[in-house]
Formats: C-alpha cells, sequence, structure tokens
C-alpha cells in the first residue's frame, strides 16, 4: 500500500522522506504539520536523551 500526499516543496532542492516497512510506505513526513512526523521526532528526542547518545561529528 502506498499512501501519497504532497506538499510544497522546491522543485530543484525539495526531498521527499518516507518511511517503508513492508509493502507501506508512509506519506512525505517531511511536509509541515504532518503530526505522525511530529510525533514521531519526539520519540526518537526522547530516546536519545534516555539513551545520553551524544551526535558529535568526527573531527
Amino acid at each position: 500500500m502506498l499512501v501519497k500526499q504532497g506538499c510544497a516543496k522546491s522543485v530543484s532542492f525539495g526531498t521527499t522522506t518516507t518511511i517503508r516497512l513492508g509493502n507501506q510506505q508512509s506519506q512525505d513526513i517531511s511536509c509541515p504539520g504532518n503530526g505522525k512526523a511530529q510525533r514521531l521526532d519526539n520519540d526518537i528526542i526522547a530516546i536519545v536523551k534516555a539513551l545520553n547518545v551524544v551526535n558529535v561529528p568526527k573531527g
């Protein structure tokens, strides 16, 4: 099942970010106002804090 829902993006620089599991694919989670994407982002932030993950680029 493929779910598509568009949002306005630059044609030359626009990207699409989706999550795929099996034959299912999310809508573009980088679209502004995507509630599911915001909840996912909040969950990721909570996991990173709980695991004390520090994302520092290597020199």
